[in-house]
C-alpha cells in the first residue's frame, strides 16, 4: 500500500464531508429559511458546523490508530463511534438547555442531520473496509 493512500483517505473524507455540509447545511438553511420561516431557528448554522467538526476528528483519530496501533482499529473505530455519539448527546444537551424554546426544533433537526452523517460515515468507511478485504483477500 501506498504511503500516502492514508492522507488520500483523509483527505478525501474531509473533502467529501465538506461538499456534503455545504449540500445539506445551504439547502437545509435555505428551505427553512425561505419555505418554512416559523420553522427556522438561530442554532441551525451550529449544526452543520458541529458535524463537519466531528466528521474531521473522528477521521484524524481513526487515521492516527490506523498509524501507531494498526492491530487494534477495528475496535478503536467502534470506540470513535461510542465518542462521537456521546459528544453528539452532550452537544444536544447544551444547545436545548441554552435554547429552551426552540428545543423541539432544534432536537428534530439534529436528529435529522445525526442519521444523514451517519449513514455517509457508514457507507465511506464500509466502502474503504471492503477495497481492504478485497486487497488482502487477492494477495492471498
Amino acid at each position: 500500500m501506498c504511503p500516502c493512500a492514508s492522507t488520500n483517505i483523509k483527505g478525501s473524507y474531509i473533502l467529501q464531508t465538506f461538499l456534503l455540509t455545504v449540500l445539506i447545511g445551504g439547502m437545509g438553511g435555505w428551505g427553512y429559511f425561505t419555505l418554512f420561516p416559523g420553522h427556522y431557528f438561530q442554532g441551525y448554522p451550529a449544526l452543520p458546523v458541529f458535524f463537519f467538526l466531528l466528521g474531521a476528528g473522528m477521521v484524524n483519530v481513526e487515521e492516527w490508530c490506523r498509524k501507531t496501533m494498526p492491530q487494534k482499529q477495528a475496535m478503536m473505530y467502534l470506540l470513535i463511534r461510542m465518542s462521537r455519539t456521546l459528544l453528539s448527546l452532550v452537544f444536544l444537551l447544551v444547545c436545548c438547555i441554552a435554547m429552551r424554546e426552540e428545543a423541539l426544533k432544534f432536537t428534530l433537526t439534529f436528529a435529522v442531520y445525526y442519521i444523514i452523517y451517519l449513514a455517509y460515515d457508514t457507507w465511506f468507511f464500509g466502502v474503504r473496509g471492503n477495497k481492504k478485504f478485497e486487497h488482502i483477500k487477492q494477495n492471498k
